[in-house]
């Protein structure tokens, strides 16, 4: 048994005496070899001083640019609401451009002969943007976070470049201004115009203006209401009438479900906003003046 054993070990050893040149070295620790907020100097024509606070400059702009990044995928998975697939794809598409703009500012840091930042610990304590919660927000706290976040940065880039210029880089000042303040304008143009409340398919002015005015009632917009508690029933028929007139103007801005609408309440309505005259709206008004709506909510 014990022969077996040395000839097994023998064997193995004379497998592994020519590979000892090919095998990994593994845990391996040293000093850095270049410490952060040092500088390695290179032949690129700058004074060390004009390099160290330009290196300055741009770690801060990287820490802010990484967490607007972050911040853009975060609300990529966490959208919710009716405009989910483009603001989905308008996230992801904007977190792309910062990615590659993280890059560029990383990369003109090592070529200045600096040390950029890059583990998510030392982002987080040198970033001025706020942190956001962890779990979902609605689409416009959302995107007033990423424009409140746009405008950090743009307001230091400014200021950057400026100093940059004076101090003759002008690679960085064409970084900052080529780059970085471009792209973050052209971001904050296209976000911003989700937050403008306009109707989405009416001018809001004559006849149209009514129906933008029914439409929002039965929303809740104009009553203060979720909904009406619905009182009755005239069947499918009644509803679809009712619906396939909205369907031309602005239903798309509504958030309750077809199934959940008082239909004599919402046709009056509609008829009283738009102006539209009907032999039963005098009527209906008559019989439906005594009794309260009570309001109800759609979860």
């Amino acid at each position: 048994m014990v022969r077996k054993k040395e000839e097994n070990s023998s064997r193995y050893s004379q497998l592994e005496e020519g590979a000892n040149r090919a095998k990994p070295v593994l845990h391996q620790h040293a000093r850095e070899i270049q410490p952060f907020n040092k500088i390695a100097r290179l032949p690129n024509a700058l004074d060390e001083v004009v390099c160290a606070k330009s290196i300055e400059n741009l770690n801060q702009l990287l820490a802010d640019t990484m967490t607007l990044r972050d911040m853009y995928k975060k609300h990529h998975w966490q959208v919710a609401g009716p405009t989910f697939y483009q603001l989905h794809l308008l996230f992801d598409k904007h977190h792309g451009e910062q990615d590659e703009l993280v890059d560029t500012i990383a990369e003109r840091i090592q070529l200045l002969g600096g040390v950029s930042l890059a583990m998510a610990a030392d982002v987080a304590e040198t970033t001025l943007i706020p942190r956001p919660p962890r779990g979902r927000e609605e689409v416009p706290v959302q995107i007033s976070r990423l424009l409140e976040a746009h405008e950090i940065i743009l307001k230091e880039a400014r200021a950057m470049a400026r100093q940059a210029s004076d101090g003759g880089d002008d690679g960085t000042n064409d970084l900052i201004v080529s780059d970085l303040i471009r792209l973050n304008e052209l971001q904050i143009w296209f976000l911003a115009e989700h937050l403008v409340a306009v109707p989405f398919t009416s001018s809001g002015t004559g006849e149209s203006r009514g129906t933008t005015v029914a439409t929002r009632a039965f929303c809740g917009a104009r009553t203060g209401r979720t909904g009406f508690q619905r009182r009755g029933h005239r069947g499918h028929r009644e509803k679809r009438k009712i619906f396939s007139s909205i369907l031309s103007s602005q239903w798309s801005q509504c958030p309750l479900y077809y199934s959940s609408v008082n239909s004599f309440a919402w046709r009056d309505e509609f008829h009283a906003a738009s102006g539209v005259r009907s032999r039963t709206v005098e009527r209906r008004a008559a019989r439906m003046a005594p009794m309260a709506l009570r309001p109800f909510s759609v979860s």
